[in-house]
C-alpha cells in the first residue's frame, strides 16, 4: 500500500490513499453513501503553537458486491496508532466491564490456566482481569507509549502491529493460544485478512476466538455517525464479521452484548461446529429484518445523519445565542466527528473537559477547542454541558452531579439530540 504524497519509507502526517476496490472482496465498485467532509483524524490532538493537523476526506461507502460498509480513504496506520492517547483504564465503565468480559469468557471456556492472547490490548486492563483469574496472558498493541504503561502494570505486551507474520513468530516462542481476543480491533485494520489469518495461526485447534465490535445495526438505527472517523475503516455487522471469519475456518457459536462504544457485539468463534446460542440466532434474524448491509438502509442513515447534524448544531447555537456558557465533556474520538460535522468550534464551546491527563492541555483537531481537566472546566461555571462522550452517559452524569453542576446537558446521541436538566 502506497500512501499519497510519500514513499513507502517516508510518511508525512496524515498521508492517505483513496481505495480503488473493496478491502474485503476486492470488488471494483464501492459506492459513496455519506460524505462528512474533510476532517482531521480524530485523535490528532495538538499542542498550542503546533501547526494544526491536516484534513482528510471522511467518506463512507458500501461495496456493491459483498455489502461491506467501509471508509473510502485509508490514513497511514503508523501515524494513527504508533502513539495513542486513549487509555482503557481512564474509563470506569470499561474497567468494570473488563471483569464481566473475563467472567463470561471463563464460563464458555471452563478451564483454568489458559494461555490468552489479546490483539489491540491497549494498557492491559482486560488482560489484568484474566491474570487475576489465574491465566497466562500476552498483549499485542502498536502504540509503544501505551505498551510501556501495560508492561509497567505487569502485563507482557509486544509493541507491534498484529499480522499473520507476527502470529507465526509468537507461536514459535509461546505455542498456540487457548483464547485469542480482538476487542474493537477489526474496524481499525485495512488488511483485515492478515489479522484474521494471524488469529487463525495463533489459535489452538480447540481454542476460542472472541471478536468485539461496534454493532452496525445500532449505528444505523440510533444514528451513531459519530463512530465514523478515520481509525474506523469499517462499520461491521454480525453478517460481515461471520463472512470473513468463515474464510479462515472460524464459525460463530455464541454472542452477547457489550456496553462499550454505545453498544457492541461480542461474538465467540471456534474451528469446530458447536451448538449455536439463541442470542446469536436472534441477532442474525434482526439484521436480516432491518437489511443491515443494504444500500437503501445506508442511504436512509445518511439522510437522517444530515438532519441530526443540523439539529445538534441548532441546539448548541440556541444556548450560545442566549448568552449561556457552554463546555463539552469527553474529548473522545467520536467527539471530533460530532463537532466538525456540525461546524462547532471554540467560538461556541469554551473548553472540553476530560479525565485523561494525556489529553489535557491539548487542542481538539478541527474545532481547535482546548481540552482541560474537569476541575478547570467547571471552574468556568458553565450553564450548559455538551456530553460529547455520550456513550459513557451514566458515568459522566454521575461525575457532573458530584461536581455540583446544575443546568442543561445536551445529549447528542443516541437518536436525535435532546436536552436533560440536572
Amino acid at each position: 500500500m502506497i500512501f499519497v504524497g510519500a514513499s513507502k519509507s517516508e510518511f508525512k502526517l496524515h498521508d492517505f490513499e483513496t481505495i480503488e476496490c473493496c478491502r474485503i472482496c476486492r470488488h471494483a465498485k464501492v459506492q459513496l453513501v455519506l460524505d462528512l467532509g474533510e476532517q482531521s483524524p480524530a485523535n490528532s490532538l495538538y499542542k498550542d503553537g503546533d501547526n494544526p493537523p491536516s484534513f482528510v476526506p471522511l467518506r463512507l461507502g458500501r461495496c456493491e458486491s459483498c455489502g461491506t460498509i467501509q471508509l473510502l480513504e485509508t490514513v497511514n496506520p503508523g501515524q494513527l496508532f504508533s502513539k495513542y492517547v486513549w487509555l482503557t483504564q481512564t474509563a470506569k465503565t470499561a474497567v468494570q466491564y473488563a471483569e464481566v468480559f473475563a467472567d463470561r469468557a471463563d464460563l464458555v471456556l471452563c478451564k483454568k490456566g489458559l494461555s490468552i492472547l489479546e490483539v489491540g490490548s491497549n494498557d492491559g486492563t482486560f488482560l489484568k482481569a484474566f491474570q487475576r483469574r489465574g491465566h497466562k496472558v500476552l498483549g499485542v498493541d502498536p502504540a509503544s507509549n501505551i505498551g510501556e504503561v501495560a508492561r509497567a502494570a505487569g502485563v507482557p505486551t509486544v509493541s507491534d502491529f498484529f499480522s499473520a507474520e507476527l502470529a507465526s513468530k509468537l507461536v514459535k516462542e509461546s505455542g498456540k493460544f487457548d483464547l485469542v481476543i480482538a476487542r474493537n480491533v477489526l474496524p481499525h485494520v485495512a488488511d483485515l485478512h492478515s489479522v484474521i489469518d494471524g488469529i487463525r495461526e495463533a489459535l489452538s485447534i480447540s481454542g476460542v476466538a472472541i471478536f468485539e465490535f461496534h454493532r452496525a445495526d445500532l449505528i444505523m438505527e440510533e444514528l451513531h455517525y459519530d463512530s465514523i472517523y478515520h481509525e474506523h475503516l469499517y462499520l461491521h455487522s454480525l453478517q460481515s464479521i461471520e463472512n470473513i471469519a468463515s474464510r479462515y475456518g472460524l464459525k460463530a457459536f455464541d454472542l452477547n452484548e457489550s456496553p462499550i462504544s454505545g453498544g457492541s457485539f461480542v461474538v465467540y468463534f471456534a474451528f469446530d461446529s458447536r451448538d449455536e446460542s439463541q442470542s446469536l440466532i436472534g441477532a442474525r434474524a434482526h439484521e436480516e429484518k432491518i437489511q443491515v448491509n443494504s444500500l437503501k438502509s445506508w442511504q436512509n442513515f445518511s439522510e437522517l445523519s444530515r438532519e441530526h447534524i443540523a439539529k445538534f448544531r441548532s441546539l448548541v447555537l440556541t444556548s450560545v445565542d442566549a448568552k449561556k456558557k457552554v463546555v463539552g465533556f469527553g474529548a473522545s474520538a467520536r467527539s471530533s466527528t460530532l463537532l466538525n460535522a456540525a461546524r462547532l468550534s471554540s467560538k461556541q464551546i469554551s473548553v472540553i473537559a476530560d479525565n485523561n491527563e494525556w489529553k489535557q492541555g491539548l487542542f481538539a483537531p478541527g474545532s481547535a477547542i482546548q481540552i482541560v481537566s474537569p476541575q478547570e472546566a467547571f471552574a468556568l461555571k458553565p450553564d450548559v454541558v455538551v456530553l460529547l462522550a455520550w456513550n459513557f452517559k451514566s458515568e459522566l452524569l454521575s461525575q457532573l452531579k458530584s461536581i455540583g453542576f446544575h443546568g442543561d446537558v445536551i445529549l447528542p446521541l443516541p437518536g436525535m439530540p435532546y436536552v436533560e436538566t440536572i
